[in-house]
């Protein structure tokens, strides 16, 4: 008779993570800096987030950069033995990937632009995590939430590693939005600022359940 309620448990915890999305969190892409020079404790970050993925047996979406913070979240998660996805502009071969044999292991996606590469990112990610960058790691938040906007792109967890507090004045930027109505609640709850490696994908799982409760109607 104790078989029932443990059956009963293991079946409410099956539904649970069939509503919150957690089945469609599978696979996680990767934006920053591609700098080699950019401070270890960048590195270190992006490192143990690329072990939680790989822990988690989550894919991660990576776009061939060969030094910075792309490439140690792929190091973590080859260190895991976990699956990666490459979407470039070129193929991997030994200069376009620091683990060449790895990444073979993998898909490859060839793109013949910048822009398809990094539509073709989205289209394939189910969360996005953008760590330290310039110019061109917001560009793709910019991109992506554009698209989001003009519904070309369905809303996806959008996850900023906040690591060192790098993050700070753009999140302070984005509340203000808010305080001043130029920003709705609806247009950004899919975006999200965590200072750990490690809360990043419970952040998303929390996202992905306030877009699920969206899509019902």
């Amino acid at each position: 008779m104790k078989i029932y309620p443990i059956f009963a448990s293991f079946l409410m915890l099956c539904l649970l993570m069939a509503k919150t999305g957690m089945a469609q969190m599978e696979n996680v892409a990767v934006f920053g800096s591609p700098m080699s020079d950019i401070s270890d404790n960048f590195k270190k970050a992006a490192y143990q987030f690329g072990t939680i993925l790989g822990k988690e047996k989550k894919t991660l979406v990576y776009d061939g950069s060969t030094n910075g913070l792309p490439a140690s979240v792929l190091k973590g998660v080859v260190k895991e033995k976990a699956r990666v996805i490459g979407v470039t502009t070129q193929p991997i071969s030994d200069e376009t990937c620091p683990l060449n044999h790895e990444c073979r292991q993998g898909i490859s996606v060839l793109t013949a632009t910048s822009n398809e590469q990094k539509l073709k990112m989205f289209e394939t990610a189910d969360v996005i995590v953008i760590m330290a960058g310039s110019w061109e790691t917001l560009s793709v938040f910019a991109d992506f939430t554009s698209l989001v906007e003009q519904k070309e792109q369905p809303k996806k967890p959008v996850i900023f590693l906040n690591t060192n507090h790098y993050w700070d004045d753009f999140q302070y930027q984005t509340d203000e939005m808010k305080r001043q109505h130029i920003l709705t609640e609806k247009q950004s709850n899919y975006i999200a600022f965590v200072e750990k490696p490690r809360d990043v994908l419970p952040a998303a799982l929390k996202i992905q359940k306030t877009i699920n409760k969206e899509k019902t109607p």
